[in-house]
């Protein structure tokens, strides 16, 4: 079975996981595909890390298998083979993730700094503790395995119960969501527009649209959260959906936007794609869907940030760069990508919040050097630190065209 990119690097993932190739085949199937073994072996290909604990050594040898892979098939093709199909299937076995109560979490950083941390990434107070801490550690590390396992026939159920679940045991995050930067997403969009909301968690996003004018939809997975957080609006209606088969729960072409903020990296990896094809079929000719979502360079940005993680390990299954946005524009059917400028407070004082492909076009830039570094550990911890003056914000925020 084929899977897309999004699958592997959510995989491949360090400080927290320990993953191995169980088993590797590659088939390339051309003129002669006896030739083509022998040119496998004398380039001596492997695509089976050294097992080594450490961050991101797992992802890093995978990047060099693949540029190994890269080599090999530019080789072949300078010296005239002809390549009819091309596939590669690569068996991985799935991570276990450190359980909280083993201590190693919690071992290299002070509880008193564990606590603050937790506290200002998810913006509560001082009645959390190191107990909150550990609990919300230990379920969402299960919860994470689960997903990332759930079979496709019953992921959507998985995904409601998870979700519905994480909000139940730990009451104090259904409150926490998006409150502020709200003022940018009207501009982004024509006035009195109708627009569905994927993922609206409190409804904040919702409501300021509603009392701005626009005919909002907005849309949970969980009871959890969603209608019962919000007063009522005039032109605020709720739904629910599975974030993913978007299409089963509204008419096509019944919108004018989709937006989504801080959603798309909790989706299945192999469902990135569905769902964004998925939305194209909701938006009205000359449609746009809005994302905004964690840029990977800046994270990770959920629990594991707690923890100076230098990768996701927790329920953002996904963090994207820009770059990943011309892969998801071609395979789900888009005519075009523009990125929004999101320079917080210098985007709101001087209100530069229109899309453009000049912006786009100078993120991806930053994203290939980026990438260019992926095996450079100290080189892309310099990156990181450098962009942040070269105008480089903490979210992808893009605008898909129909």
């Amino acid at each position: 079975m084929r899977r897309s990119p999004f699958f592997y690097s959510s995989l491949f993932r360090s400080q927290l996981a320990t993953v191995s190739l169980k088993t590797t085949a590659i088939a390339i199937v051309g003129q002669d595909s006896a030739v083509l073994g022998s040119q496998l072996n004398f380039a001596g290909l492997s695509l089976e890390p050294p097992h080594r604990e450490g961050k991101g050594n797992a992802q890093f040898a995978l990047h060099a298998c693949c540029s190994k892979l890269t080599r090999l098939l530019k080789t072949l093709q300078n010296q005239g083979v002809r390549l009819n199909t091309i596939e590669i299937t690569l068996e991985v076995g799935m991570f276990e993730v450190r359980k909280p109560d083993d201590r190693r979490l919690f071992e290299e950083l002070n509880p008193d700094e564990i606590v603050a941390r937790y506290r200002e990434n998810y913006s509560l107070g001082p009645e959390i503790g190191i107990n909150e801490v550990r609990l919300h550690a230990d379920l969402e590390a299960s919860l994470t395995d689960r997903l990332l396992s759930a079979p496709l026939a019953e992921r959507g159920a998985i995904f409601e119960e998870a979700y519905s679940e994480l909000y139940k045991k730990l009451p104090w995050l259904a409150s926490v969501g998006t409150a502020s930067g709200l003022e940018a997403w009207p501009k982004l969009m024509k006035p009195n527009s109708k627009v569905y909301e994927i993922g609206s968690g409190t409804g904040a996003l919702a409501e300021y649209l509603a009392r701005t004018g626009f005919d909002c939809t907005a849309t949970e997975i969980t009871q959890e959260r969603g209608e019962r957080d919000v007063s009522t609006v005039g032109g605020l209606r709720w739904r629910r959906t599975d974030g993913v088969h978007l299409d089963q729960f509204e008419e096509p072409g019944s919108f004018d936007y989709l937006i989504s903020d801080q959603v798309v990296e909790h989706l299945h990896p192999d469902d990135i794609i569905t769902h964004f094809r998925t939305a194209l079929i909701l938006l009205k000719p000359g449609g746009s869907y809005i994302v905004r979502t964690p840029h990977r360079r800046h994270g990770p940005q959920d629990l594991s940030r707690v923890f100076k993680l230098e990768n996701p390990v927790f329920m953002h299954l996904h963090e994207f760069n820009f770059l990943e946005f011309d892969y998801i524009c071609r395979e789900s059917g888009y005519s075009d990508v523009l990125g929004v400028m999101n320079l917080g407070p210098i985007s709101r004082k001087l209100d530069m919040y229109k899309p453009t492909h000049g912006y786009y076009s100078y993120m991806r830039v930053l994203d290939s050097i980026d990438n260019s570094l992926s095996s450079l550990r100290i080189g892309r911890k310099a990156f990181k630190g450098l962009s942040r003056y070269l105008l480089s914000p903490k979210n992808v925020w893009v605008k898909l065209v129909r």
